[in-house]
């Protein structure tokens, strides 16, 4: 019997729903991919979905595009578009879009200003700097001029976003954003109450908080306003770690948190005929789109936070992760842990597994969507979109669905990914996807192709099948799942309704677990003495109950 069958905690996928439309735009195919969803912490049936929209397949051209959800995902409807600013999609757009929410409600938008050329690659695209656009309307509309993070010429590009929503950190309500693409780290922040944003410190302007070469940070904020950066250089094999424990003015010094990771770049991008310096784009076997190891992070704990990555150590991509535990120390192996180790997916599946996107749920419930590239029943290579789960990290992830309800083709309507000329038919399905959480579900917003247009589609996943209202008391008599040895030596966790309860090593809780599992090796045990043996140990649980004085209930 699963854990599933046991209890109601589990993942448990809804109906996907499209959420963009091809008629949205008449006239345009408007390829939807690179997508980011956030929830409004002040409505959690309010959702914002953003993603590159593509106008011009043959040329890599496109603007960002949002849509928003009012009765959590059930329906999406168009945003208004997004001023260009000065431009117009005959000589640029915004590209690489991240969405961030304040305890307000109010959603910010950063995106890239481009300029086209008709130079080739890679001055094709030229960076305007880093832009922010605020909504006030759940997404519905937003401001027709954005604020300028910074105006540069190059290297503005890879950001990410995200907000202190922690009623108990003292920078509750800042938003802060990162990005760098093999430059200098850059940081900006708005404080609550202020429209202006600056970097660290006293800067009033972005801050170069790292000056060596980082490339896609990834940013989040734990429960006491701890911030957190990670982020991986292409064809290394180390993931770098920064934090502040002050709302972004001082950041630590920058360690190596991931030692030994496996590189997609170096083991599937291939030389650059026209350079030998360089190297194409990388594409799996049998797929046409560019793939990269992006890392992915989420706040844990009161202090914490979990990093994921794609990783191309094996024969095929699987996804690592690694946990920075609320001391500051580094928990595992120094190169990461298998993702599904503990579900126990064979490394030999030939399917390659990439993207990976975390989110946590408030009752503490880490998920990890990402991708599935392999070959279907009918010999074509589909996409799926897989979620995996776990309610109590120290045991790993535990539960793992596809959330897809068919694979999806990542040929159908692609438009052509930038590149060096000898990579002519390279195509571009992003390089990640939206995941987040409403009240206890997990929601994933995703590029699919299943109506024959590169559309997004949207998907809620329940971590429980009945949510209670509040944890159920431990009742004797309830059979948990006993997981991180509470049935060998009292101390660990007990997940009950989709809630992990920790355990002390002694106790009443204890106690009465220990006599649950001793019946438990009983049960089909079918001589006299092991009835008699199942009274004697229900009627001492019923004695520690009035022990403790709580009328047979312990909570």
């Amino acid at each position: 019997m699963t854990p599933q069958q046991l209890f109601p905690f589990g993942l448990f996928p809804g109906p996907n729903v499209q959420v963009t439309s091809f008629t949205w735009y008449p006239g345009e195919r408007n390829s939807r991919s690179e997508c980011d969803l956030v929830t409004n912490p002040t409505d959690s049936d309010n959702l914002i979905a953003v993603s590159k929209r593509f106008y011009d397949f043959e040329h890599y051209r496109f603007t960002v595009a949002t849509a928003y959800t009012m009765d959590g995902g059930s329906t999406w409807h168009k945003s208004g578009d997004v001023n260009l600013w000065g431009q117009t999609e005959e000589t640029g757009g915004y590209t690489d879009p991240a969405l961030a929410m304040d305890q307000n409600g109010v959603g910010y938008l950063v995106a890239e200003p481009d300029r086209w050329t008709d130079q080739a690659f890679p001055q094709d695209i030229i960076s305007q700097g880093m832009f922010v656009f605020h909504s006030n309307d759940g997404g519905a509309s937003w401001s027709p001029i954005p604020v300028p993070l910074e105006q540069r010429q190059a290297g503005d590009d890879k950001q990410w976003a995200t907000a202190d929503n922690n009623p108990s950190s003292k920078f509750h309500g800042t938003v802060y954003a990162v990005w760098g693409a093999n430059t200098p780290l850059w940081f900006a922040r708005k404080l609550p109450g202020e429209n202006g944003w600056i970097g660290a410190g006293t800067d009033s302007s972005p801050t170069a908080i790292f000056e060596d070469a980082a490339f896609a940070p990834a940013i989040c904020v734990s429960g006491d306003g701890t911030i957190h950066i990670a982020w991986h250089v292409p064809q290394s094999e180390v993931i770098f770690y920064m934090s502040s424990s002050d709302g972004g003015k001082t950041f630590s010094d920058p360690e190596l948190c991931v030692e030994g990771m496996g590189d997609i770049d170096e083991k599937f991008a291939t030389p650059d005929v026209l350079d030998p310096l360089s190297s194409n784009f990388a594409t799996f076997p049998g797929g046409t789109f560019r793939v990269m190891t992006l890392v992915s992070i989420a706040p844990i704990g009161q202090s914490g936070c979990i990093i994921a990555w794609a990783d191309a150590r094996d024969a095929f991509t699987r996804i690592y992760y690694r946990v920075r535990s609320d001391t500051g120390t580094w928990l595992g192996d120094d190169s990461g842990t298998p993702l599904l180790g503990k579900i126990g997916f064979p490394d030999t599946t030939e399917v390659q597994h990439f993207h990976p996107q975390l989110a946590v749920t408030p009752n503490g419930t880490i998920g990890c969507a990402f991708y599935e590239f392999g070959l279907s029943r009918d010999g074509r290579f589909r996409i799926d979109v897989r979620l995996a789960s776990s309610a109590v990290l120290a045991d790993g992830f535990f539960f793992l669905v596809t959330v897809t309800e068919k694979p999806w083709d990542p040929l159908v309507d692609a438009p052509f990914s930038h590149g060096p000329p000898d990579q002519p038919n390279l195509t571009f399905i992003g390089e990640y996807f939206g995941l987040d959480t409403s009240d206890e579900d997990f929601c994933v917003l995703w590029t699919d192709t299943r109506t024959g247009h590169q559309e997004l589609w949207f998907s809620r996943v329940a971590t429980s099948r009945v949510a209670p209202r509040r944890p159920p008391r431990l009742q004797p008599g309830l059979v948990g799942q006993l997981i991180g040895g509470v049935a060998v030596d009292g101390g660990g966790w007990v997940i009950l309704d989709g809630y992990p309860h920790p355990i002390p090593p002694s106790g009443p809780v204890t106690e009465i677990l220990q006599l649950l599992a001793a019946n438990a090796l009983i049960e089909g045990v079918s001589e006299p003495a092991a009835r008699q043996i199942e009274r004697m140990i229900f009627r001492t649980i019923a004695d520690i109950a009035a022990r403790e004085g709580r009328g047979g209930e312990v909570p």
